[in-house]
């Protein structure tokens, strides 16, 4: 029962935080472009952090000798930018403190406890092969954005990395989705949002991208239905360039 309360109350806010106005979604402008651009998210989509996310929590909840919440409440913050979890669990405590806690632990653990999800180098690599355009569009630091792509060698499929510190506003907003796309030089509705959290597909949503929802996200699927309904769902990285083949044929 808890859980359910706290996500109600916790979805009641993450919601109305990201939530787009019709007028917003018609500026963007009407009409199907070939998607030519892949815009992805990078924990939980791209590299398994969770795990180091779950251990990182832990140690700053217990710093404060909070009571550790479920799994599920904590999964409920990915996606978003750290502080506003935080800020949601650790109501009083001064938040740059808290923050400057969960990164000690964050980054002292990062190197070894970060892995690979099966596919992922492959599929980037032939959607490069396929001459798509890629970013990295997430809620991490830049340095540990571009560190995670090293260790898990990543980079080189990449065209650019958009993190919280190139962006004013944080997903669930338009603006990462929207400067993934800029960064590409493209239209974003010429992109595919691709992540595992629903901010991930919110901010792309929002920004006039089509959204991909990645099914080995920590997330399940009704959870993810309630924030918002994708348009396309692959169970691995190399479902993606069949797809783009076939939504980019219906689009001519």
């Amino acid at each position: 029962m808890e859980d359910r309360h706290f996500f109600r109350k916790f979805f009641k806010f993450t919601y109305n935080y990201g939530k787009i106005s019709s007028k917003s979604i018609k500026q963007v402008g009407a009409g199907i472009l070939k998607l030519q651009g892949v815009l992805l998210d990078f924990d939980g989509t791209l590299g398994d952090t969770t795990d180091l996310i779950f251990a990182s929590w832990q140690a700053t909840l217990e710093h404060y000798h909070q009571k550790q919440p479920s799994r599920k409440e904590i999964v409920s913050t990915f996606g978003l930018p750290l502080r506003d979890g935080l800020a949601a669990f650790l109501p009083g405590v001064p938040l740059e403190e808290a923050l400057a806690v969960y990164r000690e632990h964050n980054f002292k653990y990062h190197d070894i406890m970060i892995k690979s999800f099966p596919y992922v180098a492959d599929g980037l690599r032939q959607l490069k092969e396929q001459g798509y355009k890629l970013a990295v569009v997430t809620s991490k630091k830049h340095y540990l954005a571009e560190k995670g792509l090293d260790i898990l060698q990543l980079r080189q499929y990449m065209d650019g990395v958009i993190t919280c510190e190139e962006c004013t506003e944080h997903k669930p907003k338009a603006e990462p989705m929207a400067k993934g796309a800029a960064l590409l030089n493209l239209d974003p509705r010429a992109c595919l949002a691709v992540g595992d959290s629903p901010y991930d597909l919110m901010s792309g949503q929002a920004a006039g991208c089509r959204t991909t929802w990645v099914s080995w996200s920590p997330y399940d699927k009704e959870t993810v239905n309630k924030f918002i309904i994708p348009d396309y769902t692959i169970d691995k990285l190399t479902d993606l360039v069949p797809l783009l083949a076939r939504v980019n044929k219906e689009a001519k």
